[in-house]
């Protein structure tokens, strides 16, 4: 039998031309003013055409943080002027991105946990900034959670403050204004809207410790229900003054 060390599979081209115009919904986003209006329908397009041809459109939940994680990428790339290059994980088959900024080391991740910084779960986005060696300073937590029972919703506020004890502990003396912020995307669509977490998500507002909801309603029925304000670019304008002040501090 031929070993398979070192194998590489040959992609498909067609695959990576599809993946080549997803990223064209990316430039779209960062190029509105509703940018996670386009997100969210890039997202359930996907599934509403998997239901189409399979029957289900479960189990492919990774589309979101596909959409989110290219995004935020773009997003602070044009922002602070840095490039993202890949780097391996050590003993894993997986990538982060790092970027140089201020002479510090820019850490985005998705779905990994990052023990320099404190962190053992794996959250479906992390973003950091590495100031000496060993060491990643938590700067942002995000979650993306779709339409969901209640339970959950008091999961991610227990996994949320789990974390934030955690991070104080490994970070001795932190001032809460230096924790990360935490933030839960929560992805609504038109045809749940009769699933209303107003109640739980004032709850979850309503911690201490940064801890942040982006409740944004879609495009197709701003004409019935008035938008929160907010959504991801008010959420990242935040994020990149952290780095700022992160990455000037010795």
């Amino acid at each position: 039998m031929k070993s398979t060390v070192g194998f590489k599979m040959k992609k498909i081209n067609k695959i990576i031309e599809v993946f080549e115009k997803l990223e064209s919904i990316i430039d779209d986003a960062y190029n509105s003013k509703l940018p996670d209006d386009i997100l969210i329908r890039a997202y359930f397009t996907i599934i509403e055409l998997l239901q189409d041809y399979t029957g289900t459109g479960r189990g492919v939940t990774g589309f979101s943080e596909f959409f989110y994680v290219r995004y935020i990428k773009k997003y602070l790339e044009n922002k602070l002027g840095v490039r993202f290059e890949e780097r391996n994980v050590e003993r894993r088959n997986s990538k982060t991105f790092s970027a140089e900024y201020n002479g510090k080391k820019l850490i985005l991740s998705s779905d990994k946990a990052v023990k320099e910084a404190g962190i053992y779960i794996r959250p479906d986005v992390f973003i950091g900034i590495q100031k000496e060696k060993g060491v990643i300073h938590p700067l942002a937590i995000f979650e993306i959670k779709l339409h969901q029972e209640e339970k959950d919703i008091e999961i991610i506020i227990r996994r949320f403050s789990d974390l934030r004890d955690k991070i104080k502990n490994k970070f001795t003396g932190m001032k809460d204004n230096d924790l990360p912020y935490f933030i839960w995307l929560y992805l609504r669509y038109e045809k749940y809207l009769n699933q209303n977490y107003e109640d739980k998500i004032k709850q979850f507002q309503a911690i201490e410790n940064n801890f942040t909801v982006i409740n944004y309603i879609t495009e197709w029925y701003k004409s019935n229900i008035e938008p929160r304000e907010g959504g991801i670019n008010i959420i990242l304008q935040k994020i990149i003054q952290k780095i700022n002040d992160f990455s000037l501090k010795k």
